[in-house]
C-alpha cells in the first residue's frame, strides 16, 4: 500500500486490505532466526536484518493507516529458534 504507482494498481484490484502489524523487536527476533536458518552466521544475520529487513518493515509499517483493517499481533516472543514445529 505504498504510494508507488504499481502498488496503487494492486490496491485497485482488492475488495479490502488488511495490515498485519507486529512489534519491531518481535520481528527482529524472527527475522534473525529466519536468516540463520537460511545459512547466515548470527552476526551476518543481525547485520542483514538491521540494514535491510527492518528498513523495509518501517517503510511498510508507515502505510498501516491505509488498510481497511489493521491487525496487531500480541506482544509475545516467538519460540526459541531451536524449537521444532510438528
Amino acid at each position: 500500500m505504498l504510494d508507488d504507482a504499481a502498488w496503487a494498481q494492486v490496491r485497485a484490484c482488492c475488495d479490502e486490505t488488511r495490515f498485519l502489524q507486529v512489534e519491531e523487536e518481535i520481528a527482529r527476533t524472527r527475522l534473525i532466526a529466519r536468516q540463520t536458518t537460511g545459512g547466515r552466521s548470527r552476526p551476518a544475520a543481525r547485520t542483514w536484518v538491521q540494514e535491510n529487513d527492518l528498513n523495509n518493515l518501517r517503510l511498510v509499517d508507515a502505510t498501516a493507516r491505509r488498510a481497511d483493517y489493521l491487525l496487531r499481533l500480541p506482544p509475545v516472543l516467538p519460540p526459541a529458534p531451536e524449537a521444532k514445529l510438528r
